[in-house]
């Protein structure tokens, strides 16, 4: 009896050493950073496994699947709990009260949509989905606090992944086909194959630009996002590179302009222009060219409203000359995607799309369950009253706010706007530091996008990137503010 109490004694040390250790474990910011930066550069992988599906056969929009990037969603949100517990104290006085009441309210209702889905199961995975990323939004917060230069860094990381993805892009369409990224979540690409999200009516048919994503368009979408954090490197080089010393004579000021290391490194930044302009031009995605521009404007505002007009006119100078050089090379195609018709497919099905989802806004002011509208549209007859008989036409709304409004309601769609119009005013009238150029743009940018389709509501990789952007946009809010280079 005795032995076998000193056991259990010795079994509940053992025990509390272990859970201490991962306390500890959870609470160290470098591991932490460490699972954000790598959570970030698999973004764009897509790899995943078929869990089951709701319906007889095979369809996208009513299946439910693991991602390899669920994996490291969950362990993120781990190191967030484990440290945000450890220093609450510390983040008590940072307070995001006008944020909280609008985000909520929005989970609330996606929640109580669930109960009037048409597939329980469906709902209820979209709906995880959905909370988790919501929580990772909001708890990337503390990843930021850690240390000064996270955010910088992230950009960084989005920077690099977006011109690997845009070489990726590249060589599909100049190889017109896959490059054997499988693995990866690449889509197997055959320009003979059928579709009017592979191809662009050029000649016999030219293969978009995938990189490892499902669709060209939510490439354009990454793309952007690392565009925009490239625009915030060139700036801030910018802003190092033209420092001259009245004292010198203006051959001496040239030469600290050509040895400073800001002038090399903006000339990779330029490079990175052109690369990732290019994959942005070889996607033929006009939804992310419209976007490019919404961001792009944005920023212009910003520049002047902090009175940066010469870093301005330079960033604006060499975007210009690089897109003309991209526009050089592409041009006969280019010219062809920028004509718009009603008639053309992927313009007719968009308007139908549309009114199918301003039909469900007014028919179900609670929604049809998140996760649910295609499902609901098929088993309602919706798509086929409006004429799309045909397996593949059954897609989602596209269009980003009539698609939550239709799955979540009204009130959800309403507290998902406000908390959008909240976060973008905080954003334009603090006086925070410079990297705001890239959340703003890229977060504008991925706004305006959800216009035209519905993938960063549907689709894995498109959900992770608003809601990555989202995140950063409100860390933004809560750090200390850098005098010297908010200015």
């Amino acid at each position: 009896m005795r032995v076998a109490i000193i056991a259990l004694e010795r079994t509940v040390v053992v025990i509390r050493s272990g859970m201490n250790q991962m306390g500890s474990f959870l609470i160290e910011d470098r591991w932490m950073r460490a699972a954000w930066y790598v959570f970030l550069i698999l973004l764009p992988f897509t790899t995943r496994v078929l869990l089951g599906h709701v319906t007889r056969g095979f369809h996208e929009y009513e299946a439910l699947f693991l991602y390899g990037t669920d994996v490291l969603l969950l362990l993120l949100l781990l190191f967030a709990f484990g440290l945000h517990r450890h220093h609450k104290e510390e983040w008590h006085g940072r307070s995001l009260h006008q944020l909280v009441v609008p985000i909520f309210l929005f989970v609330i209702a996606a929640g109580v949509s669930v109960a009037v889905a048409p597939s329980f199961a469906l709902s209820l995975y979209a709906f995880a989905r959905l909370f988790l990323l919501t929580l990772l939004a909001w708890w990337a917060i503390p990843i930021f606090l850690t240390k000064h230069r996270v955010l910088q860094m992230t950009v960084a990381v989005l920077a690099v992944v977006a011109v690997i993805q845009a070489f990726i892009g590249i060589a599909q369409f100049s190889l017109q086909g896959s490059l054997g990224l499988e693995l990866f979540g690449e889509s197997y690409l055959d320009p003979v194959l059928p579709g009017a999200g592979s191809k662009i009516p050029f000649g016999a048919g030219l293969l978009r630009a995938y990189g490892t994503f499902p669709h060209p368009n939510i490439l354009g979408a990454f793309l952007l996002i690392g565009l925009f954090a490239l625009i915030y490197f060139y700036v801030y080089l910018d802003w190092k590179l033209y420092r001259y010393d009245s004292n010198k004579t203006v051959k001496e000021n040239w030469q600290l302009f050509i040895h400073n290391h800001a002038f090399y490194s903006r000339l990779i930044i330029a490079v990175g222009f052109f690369v990732v302009l290019l994959g942005l031009a070889v996607t033929f995605s006009r939804g992310a060219w419209i976007s490019a521009l919404a961001g792009l404007s944005v920023i212009t505002v910003i520049m002047l409203l902090r009175h940066r007009v010469r870093s301005l006119l330079r960033l604006l100078f060499t975007l210009f000359f690089t897109a003309l050089a991209v526009y050089w090379l592409l041009s006969p195609v280019l010219n062809e995607r920028a004509q718009l018709s009603s008639t053309e497919p992927a313009v007719s099905y968009r308007l139908v799309y549309n009114q199918i989802g301003t039909e469900l806004v007014d028919q179900y002011p609670l929604g049809v369950g998140v996760g649910s509208q295609v499902l609901h549209s098929v088993r309602g007859g919706v798509y086929q009253a409006h004429g799309l008989s045909q397996v593949w036409e059954w897609e989602p709304i596209h269009n980003l706010y009539l698609l939550i409004g239709s799955e979540v309601g009204i009130v959800g769609l309403l507290s998902f706007l406000f908390f959008l119009a909240i976060l973008l005013w905080q954003l334009i009238r603090r006086q925070l530091p410079l990297v705001k150029l890239f959340t703003l743009g890229a977060l504008v940018s991925l706004l305006v996008f959800g216009l035209f389709d519905h993938f960063l509501w549907t689709i894995q990789p498109g959900r992770l990137m608003l809601w990555v952007v989202i995140g950063i946009a409100v860390s933004q809010l809560v750090q200390p503010q850098t005098e010297k280079e908010a200015k």
